[in-house]
């Protein structure tokens, strides 16, 4: 998919990517520094991510007077309002870095045969006086029985992860490091909370019977996990 024109882009700027990864070494390991923030990738058409940003957006349409504002991140771009968001895109690990093991170097793609890394959505919500980022990790489809034997096409689970900034410049050099440390975890993101300067907590993506819209209840979870009560 292609995204919309940029007439419907935000205004907020952000650093440059060459000054962003700079080759500064921010967190743990080789290469922290080098995230691939260059690299954009578009958001499929369906499954997790796109229901998390669909409905981000419906409660942004219920809630006009509490929610000022949703947008999606990239390096490149900056904070965007287009409908269609762009991912950023995990860094590969170097085939000369012996400190990682290769399901860790396997789980970073989302395709391992043609070497397509995963990518990150990442949001920002103004609720308030209050400022969300939410993070999802693009996930791999699977062939999964359901209860009666029934094999139908689902997707991993990852939690998601939302977090307030103690100060919202330093966005770009905590996503640097959160990318490097997502790869390191394969994705389990809590355990790698308490390397935000802020509130940080996960959510999950349980559904409610009064859900309107998919992933309705995750995104209404995840502000509350920020302290934010829509209703």
């Amino acid at each position: 998919m292609q995204k919309s024109g940029a007439g419907q882009r935000g205004g907020s700027s952000v650093t440059p990517p060459s000054v962003v990864s700079g080759g500064d070494p921010y967190g743990r390991g080789k290469g922290v520094g080098q995230a691939l923030i260059h690299a954009k990738q578009v958001m499929e058409s369906h499954g997790m991510l796109r229901d998390m940003w669909n409905a981000m957006l419906y409660l942004k349409q219920q809630y006009p007077t509490k929610i000022q504002s949703v947008e999606w991140f990239t390096f490149e771009s900056g904070f965007c309002k287009d409908l269609e968001p762009e991912l950023i895109a995990l860094t590969p690990y170097k085939d000369d870095d012996e400190t990682v093991d290769t399901k860790t170097r396997h789980w970073l793609y989302l395709d391992v045969d043609r070497k397509v890394p995963r990518g990150v959505f990442v949001a920002r919500l103004r609720v308030g006086f209050k400022t969300v980022f939410i993070v999802e990790i693009q996930r791999r489809t699977r062939q999964k029985q359901d209860d009666v034997g029934v094999t139908k096409e689902s997707e991993e689970a990852f939690k998601g992860l939302a977090f307030i900034l103690d100060e919202e410049p330093t966005l770009e050099k905590v996503l640097v490091t959160l990318l490097s440390e997502i790869r390191a975890v394969r994705g389990v993101i809590r355990n790698i909370t308490g390397e935000i300067s802020g509130k940080a907590l996960t959510f999950s993506h349980k559904s409610s019977g009064s859900d309107e819209i998919s992933c309705q209840a995750a995104a209404v979870n995840a502000l509350g996990k920020m302290g934010i009560r829509l209703d």
